[in-house]
């Protein structure tokens, strides 16, 4: 009798929380304008090889219009605390979301997928808060590339992340300033 019973209600269980699982996917899908931040986390969390993109000031913008300008096909996942990001930069595809949260939360890198991204870029105007985003995400994906913005760019060189061949330092100050004398001489 129990194994007649469970047969029946078994079966029957699965089909209502599988389509209790799907409706929600649906009405989140349907409603996501109202629903942007968890609809960014669900299409964040399908993202694998994707890029991610960490302080997304007019650097960060800058870089993630000529990314997806090379290459449309990129998925990625921006990071900022400011509000509305998305439609300032103008991305309105499901190629690029944007999660409101603190870059140098573990919880957010993970949400961002960072431990499954072929690139991460910390592009904040804060030397700290890259440090300690670079710091956690070697450790979720110690084979991602991790491009780290510096203000002051003798930073690197007192940390022994600047040994790690998929770290990359740069400072647009210093950069910017080569190429101008180059042009200027």
């Amino acid at each position: 009798l129990v194994a007649i019973l469970l047969s029946f209600l078994l079966p029957l269980g699965t089909i209502l929380i599988l389509g209790e699982g799907a409706l929600r996917v649906f009405s989140i899908y349907l409603q996501k304008d109202q629903h942007r931040e968890e609809w960014d986390i669900m299409v964040a969390r399908t993202f694998t090889d994707h890029i991610v993109v960490c302080g997304v000031g007019e650097l960060g913008r800058a870089l993630i219009k000529r990314l997806h300008s090379d290459h449309p096909q990129l998925r990625i996942v921006l990071v900022d605390l400011r509000p509305g990001l998305l439609e300032e930069t103008g991305f309105t595809n499901g190629e690029v979301v944007c999660l409101q949260a603190d870059m140098t939360s573990l919880e957010t890198l993970k949400k961002a997928g960072c431990h499954k991204a072929r690139l991460v870029l910390l592009a904040s105007g804060n030397d700290a808060h890259n440090m300690e985003a670079a710091y956690k995400i070697i450790s979720l994906n110690p084979q991602a590339e991790i491009w780290v913005r510096l203000h002051h760019h003798g930073l690197a060189d007192l940390f022994d992340l600047s040994r790690k061949p998929n770290l990359h330092f740069f400072s647009p100050y210093q950069q910017a300033a080569e190429v101008i004398a180059s042009h200027l001489l």
